[in-house]
């Protein structure tokens, strides 16, 4: 892969159905399906939901609207006798012929149902200084996740565009010498393409720092701030204990 001059980068970058809450703080847009702990998810409604499915290596994803079904079950990782504090997320109505979706996505993110052009790749492992070329509508696009000192940053690059997205803690184990991000964390392309339909290319990463935690960030074109590629637009942290979660 084409490495990425560090000093360039741097210089560069001078429907709704009512739901009682299942968890206090701010409404939950962002999930993933599965098991969530007690206060990491709370879903507002079960209607006006998006299911994110990736297509193969080369096509198209699909944005589908579904309605959630949220229901209470026993967390077998921490709930003691007669307890029940999980929350497992899914599709209702789905069958087992259903493909699972990578995440369940609020639709007032400002998203539609339909096909969205999936780049290439779209998705992989961040590993340090080693960018990634992604191509979306035959243009190319770098992501690359590059040590200064003692940190990682993540930027993306579109032609003389650079943004950063993220800085990670790097640690050199002794005595191998080996650096490792953060707590043996291990950050992530997880999806690639164009869900805004603006022709222009958005990211969901995992960018944890902890290997015990995930951190599922989405990021849109159509958020960018001036001078920007992409802009934040919804995230929400697990504990890796989660089989599900963002």
């Amino acid at each position: 892969m084409e490495r990425l001059p560090k000093l360039l980068l741097a210089t560069l970058l001078a429907a709704a159905l009512p739901l009682a809450a299942t968890a206090d703080g701010p409404a939950t847009t962002l999930i993933a399906p599965g098991l969530h702990h007690d206060a990491e998810v709370n879903v507002e409604r079960l209607g006006g939901w998006l299911a994110l499915h990736p297509a193969g290596d080369r096509g198209r994803a699909r944005l589908e609207a579904v309605t959630l079904a949220v229901e209470t079950v026993v967390d077998e990782l921490v709930d003691g006798p007669g307890e029940a504090t999980g929350q497992w997320i899914s599709v209702a109505d789905a069958t087992t012929a259903t493909p699972e979706p990578l995440l369940l996505l609020d639709a007032d993110l400002g998203l539609h149902p339909g096909w969205a052009p999936q780049a290439e790749p779209a998705a992989a492992g961040l590993a340090l200084d080693v960018p990634i070329r992604l191509t979306l509508w035959e243009t190319p696009y770098d992501l690359a996740l590059l040590g200064f000192g003692d940190q990682g940053l993540l930027f993306l690059r579109y032609r003389d565009r650079v943004q950063q997205l993220a800085a990670f803690p790097l640690r050199e184990e002794w005595p191998d010498g080996i650096v490792t991000i953060g707590s043996d964390a291990q950050p992530a392309l997880l999806w690639a393409g164009d869900l805004d339909g603006d022709q222009r290319l958005d990211l969901v990463l995992e960018l944890s720092d902890h290997h015990n935690l995930s951190r599922t960030v989405l990021l849109l074109s159509t958020a960018a701030a001036s001078g920007e590629l992409v802009g934040r637009v919804a995230e929400q942290v697990t504990s890796g204990l989660s089989s599900g979660g963002c």
